[in-house]
């Protein structure tokens, strides 16, 4: 869930993500988001944190690999709800 079902109730495809579990738990933890554009953020953190996987950092201003049905895409405002209140800026 992008809008976590705790706060939304929210079980609608547009408000989750299909993500491997190391995914999962940085979008959960406020390591990456989505741009209003559908583009992976990444979080100042995982530069400075030595213990978190580089590799994620290369995931910065790639493109999501949506459904085709773009009426299935992730609802912008589940985005930027999830950027403002759960991504870690800093």
């Amino acid at each position: 869930h992008i809008i976590p079902w705790r706060y939304s109730h929210n079980d609608d495809p547009r408000n989750e993500l299909a993500l491997c579990y190391l995914c999962h738990w940085t979008f959960g933890e406020g390591l990456v988001t989505l741009t209003d554009r559908y583009q992976v953020k990444t979080s100042p953190q995982l530069a400075v944190t030595s213990n978190l996987p580089g590799h994620l950092l290369t995931f910065n201003g790639r493109s999501l690999i949506g459904p085709e049905e773009s009426e299935l895409w992730p609802f912008v405002a589940s985005m930027r709800w999830h950027h403002q209140e759960v991504f870690r800026r800093r």
